[in-house]
């Protein structure tokens, strides 16, 4: 059987999610690292964006977001 060399880390993979508190808590709970804090920031005319980072068990850095549109924005 041939093995496979193990890749370095990526740098950035971004995932958006219904809920990233419970993706981050799972990340965690699999053998990953929380990298701060669930953070939100509202961008006028789009909405409110939900995220946090993570690292993964092997290394990879995680961004989980959640958006949630303006009433008035598209």
């Amino acid at each position: 059987m041939r093995h496979l060399a193990r890749l370095p880390p990526s740098g950035h993979l971004a995932f958006e999610v219904d809920d990233p508190a419970a993706v981050i808590e799972a990340v965690v709970r699999a053998g990953g690292a929380r990298l701060g804090e669930i953070t939100a920031h509202d961008v006028p005319g789009v909405g409110r964006l939900t995220f946090a980072y993570a690292r993964d068990p092997e290394g990879n850095v995680l961004e989980i977001q959640r958006w949630e549109s303006d009433a008035g924005g598209s």
